[in-house]
């Protein structure tokens, strides 16, 4: 016999579900089920803040220098076009945020593309330089949007230590 408490629970679960999972999901022009991290509903269901991009940023830039430094260009290519991005992603969403979708043209990106010539030339010296360049744009972003208390600079250790960062000759 079917209670009316187990009654509820079975017919409210479904729906409750429903309600859910259709609240974080949008429709295309056409109609059909869109799910897309970037559809307008999701952004409204959840958007990273700054500080967590921001997070993400500091994560790849990391990585970045272990992979120029050890001279595995093509986890340095990644890791530069991770960052680009994400500071993409940071622009879209937090741009009017401390005026940032301006600085980051402004200054981030010109240094990207300066390190990214650097590892296309396979060149470490090239890439050492631009990778302070690079960090010196991100300290220069700190101090123009009042947060210079965030000093970045080249990593002494890796802070993933599950990962190669050398490259294996075959």
């Amino acid at each position: 016999m079917i209670t009316y408490k187990k009654f509820l629970v079975y017919i409210l679960t479904p729906f409750l579900f429903l309600f859910v999972f259709a609240g974080c999901s949008a429709k295309s022009s056409s109609g059909k089920q869109v799910n897309d991290i970037h559809s307008q509903k999701n952004r409204e269901c959840y958007t990273p803040g700054l500080g967590d991009m921001m997070s993400t940023v500091q994560h790849h830039h990391t990585k970045l220098w272990f992979a120029g430094i050890n001279k595995n260009w093509e986890l340095a290519e990644f890791e530069v076009n991770e960052l680009q991005e994400t500071f993409d992603s940071i622009s879209e969403y937090h741009g009017d945020e401390f005026d940032v979708g301006k600085l980051i043209p402004e200054i981030i990106k010109p240094r990207l593309k300066e390190t990214a010539n650097a590892i296309g030339k396979k060149d470490v010296v090239a890439f050492k330089e631009q990778y302070r360049e690079l960090s010196s744009g991100c300290n220069s972003c700190h101090e123009t949007t009042e947060h210079e208390f965030i000093k970045i600079k080249a990593p002494t250790q890796p802070a993933f230590t599950d990962q190669e960062y050398g490259v294996e000759v075959k």
